[in-house]
């Protein structure tokens, strides 16, 4: 009795933190008027003054001391504001798609990424933990950890686009960053 009672327990446990994954970015908006920090703590410096109702890009909700990476969604500035501060609007899945084309070999052993900026707004690309912004009508070749990564592409006024790629070592892709819009 008591070892079915443990294989439950441990099944229920399995099950629910596989269920809630707190990894995934979505849509939120402020609930009260909130600092944008540059970091994620309340000595770093304010970059912007939120009023309540600013939607938010989260990155996960996964706090640092009770602050969470995200991006505002009018101006395209990345920070951190508090996670008491926020409310959850939708979840947004990760891209399905691959946004990254293979384009032969890099010059290094590191990948290299040709980001092609083809819109009329300055970029933002992160890419595991490097952080690229490109003006408008741009392209520019930059060297990116190898591995499976998680990357965001935003700009001004657009919901960011968030998904996984696997980048080899010593292999070069390129990223076209256009904007679509589409009506619901």
């Amino acid at each position: 009795m008591t070892r079915i009672l443990l294989i439950t327990i441990l099944t229920f446990i399995l099950y629910n933190s596989n269920a809630q994954d707190d990894s995934s970015p979505f849509l939120a908006k402020t609930i009260k008027k909130t600092s944008l920090k540059s970091g994620p703590d309340s000595s770093s410096k304010v970059k912007l003054i939120l009023p309540v109702g600013t939607q938010l890009y989260v990155f996960s909700n996964n706090d640092q001391d009770g602050f969470i990476k995200v991006i505002d969604i009018k101006t395209n500035k990345l920070g951190y504001v508090r996670i008491t501060s926020i409310k959850k609007i939708k979840d947004i899945p990760l891209s399905q798609s691959n946004s990254f084309e293979e384009n032969g070999q890099s010059s290094g052993s590191e990948p290299e990424v040709v980001i092609k900026n083809r819109t009329s707004k300055t970029i933002s690309l992160i890419v595991g933990s490097r952080y690229f912004s490109l003006p408008p009508h741009t392209t520019s070749t930059e060297s990116i950890e190898s591995g499976d990564l998680l990357y965001t592409a935003s700009a001004p006024l657009v919901i960011p686009l968030s998904g996984r790629h696997y980048f080899k070592e010593g292999d070069k892709y390129s990223w076209t960053f256009i904007i679509t819009t589409s009506y619901h």
